[in-house]
């Protein structure tokens, strides 16, 4: 287990959470 692998794929997901809540927004 990488541990920085992981905490780059959960950083995507964060990132694609923040997009969706931004289109949620308009």
């Amino acid at each position: 287990m990488n541990l920085p692998h992981m905490n780059l794929k959960i950083m995507m997901y964060f990132f694609i959470f923040l997009f969706m809540m931004f289109f949620s927004l308009f």
